[in-house]
């Protein structure tokens, strides 16, 4: 198959920076699953926390301090889940494919995050499973660059689309992409 950067999979949109490079942009979707789980899970959440602080405010004999302190860490789990959420599917993935450098940024809202991975420092391009072993339920998969360090530039995707990245980046910088493969075939069971 011949990965296309101007013929992007679901989620994704070619434009170009101020300087004419290939600036790829991916927001997730096709995650529908998991936005299901998300909006089940947190519509529950919410409604225990809100029926329990209801109960402990307007209780007979008073405010109940104790299960107001005791819910502290499930209204703070509450907020962070949210907070997650918003990060994952409301947050835009670009990468900027300069001559001597990939720009890879995460953007949600006002926040910025941003690593630079040079070309001549990138040793190879692996697909990993990142999702649907032991109690994760959702099988998953990411695509991490070998510079300097190890770069997780895209997580918790489809196969396909985890791959299609990988296959870019690799014609880029011409280093060797990996795709994942299953070993537990190549496990031997005693």
């Amino acid at each position: 198959m011949i990965y296309d950067i101007s013929k992007p999979p679901d989620g994704f949109r070619l434009e170009y920076s101020e300087i004419g490079n290939p600036l790829l942009k991916y927001r997730t979707k096709g995650m529908k699953q998991v936005m299901i789980f998300f909006i089940i899970w947190l519509s529950i959440w919410t409604s225990a926390c809100v029926f329990f602080t209801n109960h402990a405010l307007t209780a007979p004999g008073g405010i109940k301090v104790g299960l107001l302190l005791f819910l502290v860490p499930f209204w703070a789990a509450e907020f962070i889940t949210i907070g997650y959420v918003i990060w994952y599917f409301g947050s835009v993935i670009s990468y900027e494919f300069q001559p001597e450098k990939l720009i890879v940024s995460r953007n949600c809202f006002m926040y910025r995050k941003q690593r630079e991975l040079l070309k001549n420092q990138i040793s190879k391009i692996k697909q990993v499973k990142d999702g649907g072993e032991g109690e994760d339920s959702f099988d998953s998969w990411g695509i991490i660059v070998e510079a300097d360090k190890k770069y997780k530039v895209l997580y918790r995707q489809q196969a396909e689309k985890s791959e299609w990245v990988g296959r870019i980046i690799e014609k880029w910088s011409q280093k060797e992409y990996i795709p994942w493969q299953d070993e537990s075939k190549d496990i031997e069971l005693i």
